[in-house]
C-alpha cells in the first residue's frame, strides 16, 4: 500500500531492508520515529487522534506559511522526506552503478507514501461551492502490524435563512482489518448533539458495537454531549463492474 502503514510493513516483512537500515544508523531513528507515531488500540483517544490527523503532513506548508514550525519536525510528511534525502545522498556517496535492490525498493516506498499525502493533500483543497473536506491517514498497529486509518473531516455550514444554526461537522474513519472486514465509523455533531452509524461487513462486529451502545451513551453524555442516534448497519457493498458492451 502506497502509505506510511505500507512502508512500514515492508520493513517489518523483509529482512535486507531492515539490515539496510542496520547500516544506516540516522535511517533507522527515523523508521523508529515513524513507528513510535503510530496509534495502537489502546492509547486511542480523542487527544491521540487529534495529534495525529495534525502530525500526518496534511497541513505542513499551512503551517509554514504561518510560521508554526514546532510541529514539522514530528510530522509524517517530514520524517519521510527526510528519509528520501538520506537514502538519496548514500547513493550519491556510493554512485548509481552500486545501487541496490534494496535501496531501489526503500525507495520507491518512501516516494509512494510521500505521493499518497501530497494526494490527500490536494483533495483538500477547497473548491467553490463544496464543503471544506479535509483527508488524511495514519497508522495504528495492531499484533505487529500497521493498517491505515483514513479520516475525512467536513464542515457543512448551515443553508441560508438558518445563520443561528451550529456549524455541523461530519467524520468519517475507516478501517481494514483481516478478520473484520472494512469498518466505517461516521460521526455528526452539531452544537452538543452527536450521532454515530457504525458500519461494518461483519455482522459479529456489529453486534459487538450494539453490545456497547449504552456505554458509549453514558460515556458521551458524561462529557456534555447529547446523543441523538448510535446506530450500526451492513457496510454497503460496492457494485459489481459491468462487463463492456461488445
Amino acid at each position: 500500500a502506497a502509505s506510511a502503514s505500507g512502508l512500514l510493513n515492508a520493513i517489518i516483512g523483509d529482512a535486507s531492508l531492515r539490515a539496510l537500515l542496520s547500516r544506516s544508523p540516522p535511517l533507522a531513528r527515523l523508521v523508529a520515529q515513524l513507528q513510535a507515531s503510530a496509534l495502537t488500540p489502546s492509547s486511542v483517544s480523542a487527544a491521540t487522534v487529534r495529534q495525529a490527523f495534525n502530525h500526518s503532513g496534511l497541513f505542513n506548508e499551512a503551517n509554514l506559511r504561518a510560521s508554526r514550525t514546532g510541529n514539522l519536525q514530528q510530522s509524517t510528511k517530514t520524517t519521510l522526506q527526510t528519509m528520501q534525502q538520506l537514502l538519496m545522498g548514500e547513493i550519491e556517496r556510493l554512485g548509481v552503478q552500486k545501487i541496490t535492490g534494496t535501496q531501489g525498493q526503500l525507495g520507491e516506498s518512501i516516494e509512494a507514501a510521500l505521493s499518497a499525502l501530497t494526494q490527500q493533500q490536494i483533495k483538500s483543497l477547497p473548491s467553490d461551492g463544496t464543503p471544506q473536506r479535509w483527508f488524511t491517514s495514519f497508522p495504528i498497529a495492531i499484533a505487529d502490524q500497521f493498517y491505515n486509518l483514513d479520516i475525512v473531516i467536513m464542515q457543512d455550514k448551515p443553508k441560508s435563512g438558518a445563520e443561528e444554526e451550529a456549524n455541523k461537522w461530519l467524520a468519517c474513519i475507516s478501517l481494514e482489518l483481516p478478520e473484520l472486514g472494512a469498518l466505517e465509523i461516521e460521526i455528526s455533531l452539531q452544537a452538543n448533539r452527536v450521532s454515530v452509524d457504525f458500519r461494518s461487513e461483519s455482522e459479529a462486529a456489529r453486534r459487538l458495537f450494539d453490545q456497547s451502545a449504552d456505554y458509549l451513551t453514558q460515556r458521551l453524555v458524561f462529557s456534555d454531549f447529547r446523543v441523538d442516534s448510535l446506530k450500526s448497519s451492513p457496510l454497503p457493498q460496492a457494485p459489481a463492474p459491468t462487463a463492456p458492451t461488445p
